[in-house]
């Protein structure tokens, strides 16, 4: 069986959202990578030093880290099937489910280094 394209508000949605999502692979990135290297505020000396410091335990930033990544890489696949979808009107509910679950992954990293 055939599936159905989608029409062209769906196309331009699922572009939309695959920019979106690009951009939280971006971010995800940026987490994972740490560019300002700022350290832990339980390194004491390196916090004073760089006048600021990421309030969380290392096993808190690890878990970030191990999160941060698949979430990243699951945003980028759905942020180009987006490209896909809007191009062919095919794949849209793979992309939805990618995209959810990066999300979903990218808002656990983001409560584990708030909590």
């Amino acid at each position: 069986m055939e599936e159905q394209k989608a029409g062209a508000g769906l196309r331009i949605l699922a572009l939309i959202i695959g920019l979106l999502l690009l951009f939280g692979a971006a971010v995800m990135a940026i987490v994972v990578i740490n560019p300002d290297d700022i350290p832990l505020c339980s390194e004491i000396e390196k916090a004073l030093a760089a006048g600021e410091c990421y309030d969380i335990s290392e096993t808190q930033n690890t878990i970030s880290t191990i999160l941060a990544v698949p979430a990243g890489i699951l945003a980028a696949i759905a942020g180009l099937l987006g490209f896909y979808v809007a191009f062919t009107g095919r794949r849209g509910g793979l992309m939805m489910r990618l995209g959810g679950a990066a999300v979903a992954l990218g808002v656990l990293t983001y409560v584990i280094n708030t909590v």
